[in-house]
C-alpha cells in the first residue's frame, strides 16, 4: 500500500488511474484524440497550477505597473542629488518600511486567492487560517464559514469570536461578542445538522441555556467530540504599527538558486540585483558569476556548490558581498539527477565563466564526489566556512528528511533550505517534474518538528522554497516552520517569464535564450518584494503576531479545509502537529577550525603591511598537522584574495595586476611549508602566489577548487616505493580546480582530478576514475591507474606512462582519443615537450627521483607515453565533423547571428571608447575593394540600421521629439544598451550574406569560428593561472589548418559589403 504523509490518494486510486488511462489510450485512432497533457498549461480537465492562466496574468499586470518607490514627479524639495534616485541602488530600512502595497499586486492578490479557492494546486492551498463567526447570524452563514473546516484532518480549530469550555460531559458554547440567543440557536442548527443529521449521533443533547449554548452526551471519539474538544478561541486582531517592520521581513526573502547559463546574463543580474535592492537574499544558482559583479548591487549574497563545482574559485568567495555558501545536495523538482546545461546554451561566455569549451555541455553529475557520507558532508560544510560566512545545505523535501537535516545540523549547517518538487526550470525532464519530488509543506513542517525535538531548532534557519507567490504564501510557510522564503519562478515572472516551458529551447522573453531581447526590470522585482513584505505585516496584524518569528510552528494557525478537488481523506495532523522547541542551555555544535590558517594569516597580513620584501617562507614546529588539521590553506587563501582586491589597495613589487582589474601576488610570493600528516581539503581554494609544500601524507580532498599557486606533496621517506605502498593523498584530489600547478610524490586515491578545469598536476598513480569529467587543464600520471580513465572527459589532456599498454582497456573510447608519441607527428613532439617540461616541474618541485629516471632514459620510456585528446574538441571546433554534424541552416544562422554581433560591437567600442571607427581612416578615392573600405560601408549599415529602429520607435511621440537629433540618440542608445533587438535587425541581410557558400566553406567557416570561440572562452576566465599547454598545442594546430582551408573561402565581409551597398543603390534610386 501506498501510504503519504498526509493520506490522500491510495493504492486502489493509482491502480483505477492507470486502468483508466491504458483505456483511454485503446480508444486513440487520431491525433486529435491524444489528450492534452501539458504539465504546466492550464489542463483541460480543470485542474490548476501555482503559475497557470490567472497568475500569468496578474504577474504580466505587476510588470506593467510604475516603479512606485521612486519619486513619480519632481522632487518638492530641491536638491541636486534628488534627479539620482532611479530606484537601482539599495534601498534603505526607513524606505522599505515607509511603502505599501502596490494597487497592482492587491489585484493580483485578490485574483490569485480567488482562483486557488476554485482550483487548489498546493497543500497550503488547501490550509485555510482560523475563521471568524463574528458576522455570522443565521444558519447559513454558520454553514459556508464552519462547514469548510474538515472534520477528520486537522489537529485543532481556532475560531475568531467563540468559546468553547468543557466541564465534565458538559461542552459550553458562547460567542465573544453579539452573544445573542438567536446566533446560538443559528449555531445549534448548524452544530445538529452537521454531526446529528449526517453521522447519527443520536444520543448528543443541544440545548441553548441563558446565554450559552450546552452540549451533553457526546460519545468520546466520535466527530462532534473531537472538534468541540480542540476548539480554540483565536487572537484578536493587532494594530499595523505593532508588527515587525517591513524591512525586517525583506531579509527573510530570498531569490531562487538559478544559475547563470540556465539564465542569460542579463536575466541573471537583474534577479540578483532586485533581491539585493530591498536587502533579501539573492542565490547565484551553480555556474559563478562574472568577476566584474563582485562587491557590487548585482553580485549574489548566496553563492552556491553543486556537484559539478561549475564557477567556484577563490575571488568567487571573497566578494565583499557574500553572506552565505550554499551546498546543493539535490534540487526538488529532480532529486539525485544532477543538473546538465545542454551544449546550445554552452556560449563563450558560460565556457569563460565554467571553465568549460563553447557548445560542449556540461554536467553536473548526480552526487558530488566529495560527499558520500554526512561526515563528507561535515567536511564540505567545513571547506565552505573558510569564507567566513555561513554554509547552508539544499535538501528535498523526501521520504525521511527530517532525519536527514538533524545530520546535516550536527554537520555544522547555518542553514536548511528544503525545496519541494513545485520548482525546477523549464528544462528539467517532464518524467522528473511529473513523477519525483514530494509537496515543499510535509517537507518544511517534518524537518521543524525533526530539529526542535532533537534541540537543534536554534542552530538553523530553515528556508523553505515551495513555489512561493506572495505574502499569504510566506506566513504559511511561517507557520509550519520556516524562517526564510525563496522565490524562484516567482521572480521570473516578474521579469516577464510568461510560462512559456520552453526554457532550454527558445525563451519568449529573453531569460534562457537568446531568441528574443530581454525587457525585465530588477526594480519590478524589488518593488514586488517590498509588496510581499507589506502583505505580510498585514496578516500578521490579523493574525494577533507581532512577527514572523513568533508563528514559527504555530500550526494551530492552519486548518485542513474541505473541497471537492480532493480526491480520498487527506490527514494533516502529523503535518499540523505542534512541538515543543526543546531548547540546550549551553548547546555544543560542531564548528570548524581554521587554526593553522590564522597563524598563516597574521604573518601574510605584516608582510603586507610592510612591504618591502618580496616573499614570505612561513615554516616551522607549529606547522606540523594532524587529521584534525583540515581545509589547511583554504581561508588564508581566500583572506589574501580579499585583501588584495577590498582592503589593502597599496602597490608593491610582488603585487601584480590582471586586465580585468583583479589584483594578485607574484609566483610564490607566500610559500608555506608544512609537515606530517594532513587532514582533509589540504590545500582547498588554493590562490595565485601561494606555494604550499607538506612533506608527508593528506587526506581526501587535495587541491580541491584550487585556482592558483603551486602545491607539492612529498614523500617524508621511508617504505617502499611499489604500487600501493606510497600512497600520499587519498581521493577526488583537485576536484573542481581551476588553475595552478600540484606535484604528487606518490600515488593518489580515486578520482584524481575529476571536474578540472585548469589545473596541471603531476602524480605517481591513481586509482579508477582520474580525470573524469576534466574540461580543461593537464595531468600527467607516471605512476598506476585503475578503470574508467578519462570517464566524460571533454577538455584538456591527460597523459600516462603506459609500460605494460593497460590503458587501452582501461580508457573511456566514448570520451577521448589516445595517441602515442611514437606517432611522430607535429602534435605529438608538441606533446613530448609538454610531457618533458612537466617532469622536469615534478623532479625540481617535489623531489621526485621517479620523474629524474625517466628523463635520465628519456629515448627509451617514451616509447611508454600515450596522451589522450578529447573528441569533442573534434567534433565541435574541425570542419570534417562539423560537415557531417550540422546542415546549412544551421550553419548559416549561427555564422549570421555572430557576423552581426561583430559588426555591432566595432561601432559600440567607437562610441564607448570616443574614438572614431577605425581611427578616422578613410579610403582613397577610387578604392572601393579595400579592407578599410569593406568595413566602413559595414559599420554604416549599422548605423543606418540603428537609426531606421530609431525612427520607428519614435513614431509615436510629438514631432518635436522626432527631430534628427532625437533620433541621433535613440541609435545610439540601441547600439548600446539593446543590441539584441538591432542583431534581429540586421540577421536577414547577414544570412544572406552566408547563402552563396558551399556546404564545405560553411564549415571551414564554423570550425574558424568554434577556435576563435574557444580561445576568447579561455582569454575571459577570471582566473588565469591556467595551466593546459596541451589547449595551446591544440589551437596553434587547428589554426594552422583553418588558414590553410580559409585562403580558399571567399571573405564574408566583402559579401556583406556588396548587399549593403546593392541596398543603399536601391534606396537612393527610388
Amino acid at each position: 500500500n501506498i501510504h503519504s504523509s498526509v493520506g490522500g490518494v491510495r493504492y486502489a486510486d493509482i491502480a483505477a488511474s492507470a486502468t483508466a488511462w491504458h483505456q483511454k489510450a485503446l480508444a486513440v485512432n487520431d491525433e486529435k484524440d491524444i489528450p492534452f497533457l501539458g504539465l504546466f498549461k492550464e489542463r483541460q480537465d480543470g485542474a490548476g497550477h501555482s503559475y497557470g492562466n490567472v497568475a500569468v496574468r496578474e504577474y504580466i499586470h505587476m510588470t506593467d505597473e510604475a516603479i512606485l518607490y521612486i519619486p513619480q514627479e519632481k522632487s518638492p524639495q530641491a536638491s541636486d542629488t534628488a534627479y539620482l534616485d532611479l530606484g537601482y541602488e539599495k534601498r534603505t530600512p526607513e524606505q522599505i518600511d515607509a511603502f505599501g502595497v502596490t494597487p497592482a499586486y492587491r489585484h493580483f492578490a485578490q485574483n490569485l486567492y480567488t482562483e486557488r479557492d476554485l482550483r487548489p494546486a498546493a497543500l497550503r492551498d488547501i490550509m485555510a487560517f482560523p475563521v471568524s463567526v463574528a458576522t455570522a447570524n443565521s444558519v447559513e452563514d454558520f454553514d459556508n464559514i464552519l462547514g469548510k473546516q474538515n472534520l477528520r484532518g486537522n489537529v485543532n480549530y481556532l475560531i475568531h469570536g467563540l468559546s468553547v469550555t468543557k466541564a465534565d460531559d458538559l461542552f459550553k458554547i458562547v460567542f465573544t461578542r453579539n452573544n445573542t440567543q438567536t446566533r446560538l440557536l443559528a449555531l445549534e442548527t448548524h452544530l445538529k445538522k452537521r454531526f446529528i443529521d449526517d453521522f447519527h449521533l443520536v444520543s448528543c443533547a443541544l440545548n441553548v441555556v441563558g446565554d450559552a449554548l450546552t452540549v451533553t452526551n457526546v460519545p468520546a471519539g466520535s466527530l462532534l467530540f473531537d472538534y468541540l474538544n480542540t476548539i480554540k478561541t483565536a487572537r484578536e486582531p493587532l494594530a499595523l504599527s505593532d508588527v515587525q517592520p517591513a524591512h525586517q521581513i525583506t531579509k527573510t526573502l530570498a531569490s531562487g538558486a538559478m544559475s547563470h547559463g540556465a539564465l542569460l546574463g542579463e536575466a541573471h543580474e537583474a534577479v540578483a540585483q532586485g533581491t539585493n535592492i530591498v536587502g533579501a537574499l539573492s542565490n547565484s544558482g551553480e555556474g559563478g558569476e562574472h568577476f566584474s559583479r563582485f562587491n557590487s548591487i548585482k553580485s549574489s549574497k548566496i553563492k552556491q556548490f553543486a556537484s559539478g563545482r561549475f564557477g567556484v574559485w577563490t575571488g568567487y568567495l571573497a566578494d565583499p558581498t557574500l553572506e552565505e555558501i550554499e551546498i546543493k545536495i539535490a534540487q526538488g523538482a529532480k532529486p539525485g539527477e544532477g543538473g546538465q546545461l545542454p551544449a546550445m546554451k554552452v556560449s563563450v561566455e558560460i565556457a569563460a565563466l565554467r571553465g568549460g569549451t563553447p557548445k560542449v555541455e556540461l554536467v553536473s553529475p548526480p552526487p558530488h564526489h566529495d560527499t558520500y557520507s554526512i561526515e563528507d558532508l561535515g567536511q564540505l560544510i567545513h571547506d565552505a566556512k573558510a569564507a567566513r560566512v555561513k554554509v547552508g545545505v539544499k535538501l528535498v523535501s523526501s521520504e525521511g528528511i527530517g532525519t536527514i537535516a538533524v545530520g546535516v545540523a550536527k554537520a555544522g549547517a547555518d542553514v536548511i533550505n528544503i525545496a519541494g518538487n513545485t520548482g525546477g526550470t523549464g528544462a528539467a525532464a517532464v518524467t522528473s517534474l511529473k513523477n519525483a519530488g514530494r509537496s515543499p509543506e510535509i517537507g518544511i513542517a517534518e524537518v521543524h518538528q525533526a530539529l526542535s525535538v532533537n534541540g537543534l531548532r536554534d542552530k538553523v534557519v530553515l528556508r523553505c522554497s515551495g513555489a512561493h507567490q506572495s505574502g499569504l504564501d510566506v506566513v504559511k510557510s511561517a507557520i509550519l516552520g520556516a524562517d526564510s522564503f525563496e522565490f524562484g519562478t516567482t521572480a521570473l515572472m516578474m521579469l516577464r517569464c510568461v510560462m512559456a516551458k520552453n526554457c532550454n529551447i527558445k525563451c519568449p522573453a529573453g531569460l534562457t535564450t537568446a531568441h528574443e531581447e530581454f525587457k525585465g526590470d530588477a526594480r519590478v522585482l524589488a518593488q514586488y518584494f517590498m509588496n510581499v513584505a507589506h502583505e505580510v505585516r498585514e496578516l500578521l496584524a490579523a493574525l494577533g503576531y507581532q512577527s514572523l518569528r513568533a508563528i514559527r510552528g504555530k500550526t494551530d494557525l492552519l486548518h485542513l479545509i474541505d473541497h471537492p478537488c480532493m480526491v480520498g481523506q487527506l490527514n494533516f495532523t502529523k503535518m499540523l502537529h505542534e512541538v515543543e522547541e526543546i531548547k540546550i542551555e549551553k548547546p555544543i555544535y560542531l564548528e570548524a577550525g581554521f587554526d593553522i590558517d590564522d597563524k598563516i594569516l597574521s604573518r601574510v597580513q605584516a608582510f603586507l603591511a610592510d612591504g618591502q620584501s618580496e616573499q614570505i617562507i612561513i615554516e616551522g614546529d607549529e606547522f606540523k598537522l594532524n587529521n584534525n588539521d583540515k581545509t589547511v590553506g583554504g581561508q588564508v587563501s581566500i583572506d589574501i584574495e580579499r585583501l588584495l582586491n577590498y582592503t589593502h589597495k597599496t602597490a608593491a613589487k610582488f603585487i601584480y595586476t590582471h586586465g580585468n582589474g583583479r589584483r594578485y601576488l607574484a609566483p610564490e610570493t607566500v610559500v608555506i611549508r608544512t609537515h606530517g600528516s594532513a587532514g582533509q581539503s589540504y590545500g582547498a581554494f588554493l590562490n595565485d602566489g601561494m606555494k604550499l609544500h607538506h612533506l608527508g601524507t593528506a587526506n581526501d580532498g587535495v587541491g580541491k577548487s584550487a585556482s592558483g599557486g603551486v602545491l607539492v606533496v612529498e614523500s617524508p621517506g621511508g617504505g617502499i616505493k611499489t604500487q600501493g605502498n606510497n600512497v600520499l593523498i587519498g581521493n577526488f584530489a583537485l576536484f573542481g580546480a581551476t588553475g595552478g600547478k600540484t606535484f604528487i610524490n606518490g600515488e593518489a586515491g580515486d578520482r584524481f582530478a575529476v571536474r578540472n578545469s585548469g589545473a596541471m598536476a603531476v602524480v605517481e598513480g591513481v586509482g579508477d576514475f582520474g580525470c573524469e569529467y576534466m574540461t580543461n587543464g593537464a595531468v600527467l600520471n607516471i605512476g598506476t591507474f585503475g578503470k574508467g580513465f578519462c570517464n566524460g572527459m571533454s577538455g584538456g589532456n591527460a597523459y600516462q606512462y603506459d609500460p605494460d599498454n593497460k590503458l587501452t582497456a582501461l580508457y573511456d573510447k566514448t570520451s577521448v582519443e589516445l595517441h602515442t608519441l611514437t606517432e611522430e607527428t607535429d602534435t605529438a613532439k608538441a606533446h613530448e615537450q609538454i610531457i618533458l617540461a612537466m617532469l622536469e616541474d615534478h623532479a625540481q618541485y617535489a623531489n621526485s627521483s621517479k620523474a629524474r629516471n625517466l628523463l635520465a632514459n628519456w629515448e627509451k620510456e617514451r616509447h611508454s607515453f600515450k596522451f589522450a585528446v578529447p573528441l569533442w574538441l573534434y567534433k565541435t571546433q574541425t570542419a570534417s565533423y562539423l560537415k557531417s554534424s550540422m546542415d546549412e541552416k544551421e550553419m548559416i544562422e549561427e555564422l549570421a547571428v555572430a557576423l552581426a554581433q561583430e559588426k555591432i560591437a566595432q561601432v559600440k567600442l567607437a562610441y564607448q571608447s570616443g574614438r572614431f571607427l577605425f581611427d578616422g581612416d578613410v579610403p582613397a578615392y577610387g578604392d572601393t575593394d579595400s579592407v578599410l573600405a569593406v568595413n566602413l560601408i559595414n559599420s554604416f549599415a549599422v548605423l543606418k540600421k540603428a537609426q531606421a529602429l530609431a525612427g520607428d520607435m519614435l513614431k509615436t511621440a510629438p514631432e518635436s521629439a522626432r527631430t534628427a537629433m532625437h533620433i541621433e540618440q535613440a541609435a545610439k542608445k540601441l547600439i548600446l544598451s539593446r543590441p539584441r533587438k538591432l542583431q534581429d535587425a540586421l540577421l536577414k541581410t547577414t544570412r544572406e550574406a552566408y547563402a552563396a557558400y558551399s556546404h564545405e566553406q560553411l564549415a571551414v567557416l564554423i570550425a574558424s569560428k568554434r577556435l576563435n570561440d574557444y580561445k576568447t572562452a579561455l582569454i575571459n576566465r577570471s582566473v588565469q593561472s591556467i595551466n593546459s599547454m596541451g589547449s595551446t598545442v591544440w589551437i596553434i594546430e587547428q589554426s594552422r589548418i583553418n588558414r590553410a582551408a580559409l585562403a580558399q573561402v571567399p571573405c564574408v565581409d566583402k559579401q556583406l559589403a556588396t548587399l549593403v551597398g546593392r541596398e543603399f543603390t536601391q534606396e537612393l534610386a527610388g
